[in-house]
């Protein structure tokens, strides 16, 4: 391997992970949202199939009830607040509930990481050198 390359491993590989978050309130309490990892994103899309083979298909209210697993810390740790066996408690509530609440703010971190990575690769491809 070549030092060029192991110096661009270490940028990128060897960095510590970039995570878009926001803090929100919920009942006078704080909680960091975070955007999922692609590792998360796979776990979500894997625990939210019902039925096997052809009748296989996703299930939207279990792949929310995952996305917030995934995205809701403890501020200022890597605590996550929910875990697996919270899914039928998130999947009774309704949107006007801390699940909806929540679900907004995972969008909205997810939309401002999609939008700032859009810029930023914009700007980049603008004033990179051929």
């Amino acid at each position: 391997m070549s030092e060029a390359r192991d110096k661009c491993r270490a940028a990128t590989l060897g960095a510590p992970a970039v995570r878009a978050s926001k803090m929100v309130e919920w009942n006078g309490t704080k909680f960091e949202i975070r955007s999922p990892s692609f590792l998360d994103s796979r776990r979500i899309a894997n625990a939210s199939v019902v039925g096997l083979g052809k009748k296989a298909k996703t299930d939207n209210v279990k792949a929310l009830a995952h996305a917030l697993i995934a995205s809701v810390y403890v501020p200022g740790t890597d605590e996550r607040v929910y875990e697996a066996a919270d899914v039928d408690a998130m999947e009774s509530r309704t949107a006007e509930d801390f699940v909806g609440f929540f679900a907004r703010a995972v969008g909205e971190v997810n939309a401002a990481t999609t939008a700032e990575s859009a810029e930023k690769n914009s700007e980049s491809a603008q004033t990179e050198e051929p």
